[in-house]
């Protein structure tokens, strides 16, 4: 396609039918701007930081998932998502409809629609390059904080994204190692990392405090859960679910599973764990109880005799190989 703003009848033959917008107004090529109703007595109104993703399908995808997913432990209601989508020159406009196709699947998987579209080319990239941020309301609510005492309970299993980045992106080095079926093993479908299902079940005990496990994997959120409450954590990395594809993925590529993309993973803090992992497991939901929230600032790592600390967030694995 050719460089700047895709053309007008690219935009109503693909961009149109592919994705399915707020109202008639967001969908018009001619405004670069966002139409919705703004009833929001009683309620707050939530926007996401905008963020960003880039590579593979899956990939570019992830930045759509994180934003919704924030919506979602938010306990907010999506109204829709800005959408950016910067491309290279040489990408067609049946690839960009597969990205199309893509997105709004997890769009469906999350009940949201599009509040606005802009889609550019480029000479200066080679993979497309997403930025969104998304828009939600809530119920006025005062929000759980983690407690000293309570039950740290995760849904899904670490690292569940980025191997699932790597098992496409490394499949030719990983074939080194692993058999094939194994590694398509740990491909997962972008919209089967929408927490929505979960969520619910975990924001029915009044107490809990939900996280979504994003960048920086567990433990960059167990960091940001204990420090937004200023609270200390005693973490049993054993009982931290794990998929074995991922341990066998990190550990020939050398990363930590720990530290690693977890989107479509959940860190709830509430009083009664046992009762969150018995509801989960009555809708076929895996999840754990893997530690507890206690009243000191140390956030300690437990293997068996072995403690040591969780450091502040560092880069996420995944970028030693994007």
């Amino acid at each position: 396609m050719k460089i700047g703003s895709i053309a007008e009848n690219i935009y109503n033959r693909t961009v149109k039918k592919e994705l399915i917008f707020v109202n008639d107004k967001c969908a018009d090529f001619r405004r670069n701007c966002a139409f919705f109703d703004a009833d929001i007595q009683e309620k707050d109104l939530i926007i996401t930081n905008t963020r960003s993703s880039s590579l593979s399908m899956m990939n570019c995808t992830l930045s759509i998932i994180s934003s919704l997913n924030e919506l979602i432990v938010q306990e907010a209601e999506p109204v829709g998502l800005n959408i950016n989508l910067l491309m290279s020159e040489k990408y067609s406009e049946e690839k960009m409809r597969k990205i199309l196709a893509s997105i709004e699947d997890v769009l469906d998987k999350a009940d949201a629609k599009v509040l606005s579209f802009h889609g550019e080319n480029a000479s200066y990239i080679n993979e497309p390059v997403l930025t969104c941020s998304a828009v939600g309301y809530k119920k006025k609510k005062t929000r759980a904080v983690t407690k000293p005492g309570n039950d740290i309970v995760m849904i899904g299993t670490a690292g569940y994204a980025g191997a699932s980045i790597l098992a496409i992106k490394e499949r030719e080095n990983l074939l080194n190692r692993l058999p094939a079926d194994y590694i398509d093993g740990a491909v997962v479908k972008p919209d089967g990392l929408i927490v929505k299902d979960e969520a619910a079940l975990a924001i029915k005990s009044d107490d809990a405090c939900i996280y979504h496990v994003s960048e920086g994997g567990v433990y960059a959120t167990l960091w940001n859960m204990a420090s937004e409450s200023r609270v200390g954590l005693d973490i049993y990395i054993k009982n931290i679910p794990i998929k074995q594809e991922t341990v066998e993925i990190c550990n020939y590529l050398d990363l930590n599973p720990y530290e690693l993309m977890s989107e479509g993973s959940l860190l709830v803090s509430l009083t009664d764990g046992q009762k969150l992992v018995d509801s989960l497991l009555e809708k076929g939901i895996k999840s754990a109880i893997i530690g507890k929230v206690t009243d000191s600032n140390d956030k300690v790592i437990i293997n068996e005799d072995e403690r040591k600390f969780i450091t502040k967030p560092c880069p996420d694995e995944l970028f030693k190989y994007i």
